[in-house]
């Protein structure tokens, strides 16, 4: 008789873990569809992180219930999961906060950047300029030496004229005299 008790018992346990596993099979199944049709969700609603999560988390739940034997193990599992799955989302509000940080300081780099070019090119066209100006001097200063010079030689040719006429006429004076 206990040989038959422990048979019965036995088999009902073996129906128990077949019925269990075909359980947990069901549930893995509707989990992995569930994470399907959630990716597909923010794929094409775009939903914010915090919300991702709770449909995620609610999910998880319902399949949790779905499932007719949730014992200790599988709410630990459960709770592992649903841990799992705050700890991406944090991962993932931290990387998008992260990325923004860095976006922000590449942003002021590249704004540091133009404003040092623009100061650079500010000088090269100041000193551009500054060349020009000084260049221009020169050629104006040059010129006027040469006006000067000019005007030199003619006030000499001049005087020279001046200086031969008057001794024209002192020759003619003195030869009047004579």
């Amino acid at each position: 008789m206990a040989a038959a008790e422990l048979k019965e018992k036995s088999e009902k346990m073996s129906l128990d873990i077949e019925a269990v596993e075909a359980s947990n099979q069901q549930l893995a199944d509707a989990r992995e569809e569930a994470n399907k049709l959630y990716e597909l969700q923010v794929e094409e609603r775009g939903l914010n992180l915090d919300l991702h999560l709770h449909l995620h988390s609610v999910r998880l739940i319902f399949l949790a219930l779905l499932g007719e034997c949730v014992t200790y193990g599988r709410e630990l599992k459960l709770v592992s999961a649903l841990t799992s799955v705050r700890e991406r989302g944090d991962k993932l509000r931290q990387q998008r906060k992260s990325e923004e940080a860095r976006r922000k300081q590449q942003m002021q780099e590249l704004r540091a950047a133009v404003s040092e070019y623009e100061k650079k090119i500010q000088e090269i066209e100041t000193a551009k300029m500054e060349e020009t100006r000084r260049s221009l001097q020169g050629e104006y200063e040059e010129r006027q030496r040469e006006v000067k010079d000019s005007v030199m030689k003619k006030e000499a040719r001049l005087a020279d004229r001046l200086r031969a006429a008057a001794s024209d006429d002192q020759l003619d004076e003195i030869r009047r005299q004579e």
